[in-house]
């Protein structure tokens, strides 16, 4: 039987191992990447009166992942805390998480 010091031993690895992964050098896109009624997704600083969300990070943890599935997952987590703008900061380079500020414009 495997005793708790090993479980917590290995899920201390695994986590330290993801976040090393995860920290990965970064690229850019272009400016203007989707705009939709609910949400607009763009490289720019928003107009007018916003206020600002947070930093945000979207992942895809498939091994096959694409920088379209990381951006899905940020403007999912973009508009499950109320943002109705998006401002994409960066891609890794692998593609597999993006991060961003979201907004709330009045």
């Amino acid at each position: 039987m495997i005793g708790l010091k090993t479980i917590y031993k290995n899920l201390f690895l695994l986590t330290i191992t993801t976040l090393l992964i995860s920290c990965g050098s970064t690229y850019k896109t272009p400016s203007a990447i989707m705009k939709s009624d609910e949400l607009t997704v763009s490289r720019e600083l928003p107009m007018g009166n916003c206020e600002e969300l947070g930093l945000l990070r979207g992942t895809t943890m498939s091994v096959t992942g694409t920088q379209q599935d990381a951006l899905d997952d940020l403007k999912q987590t973009a508009m499950s805390k109320g943002a109705n703008y998006l401002k994409v900061e960066e891609f890794s380079e692998t593609g597999t998480s993006s991060t961003g500020i979201a907004y709330k414009c009045y």
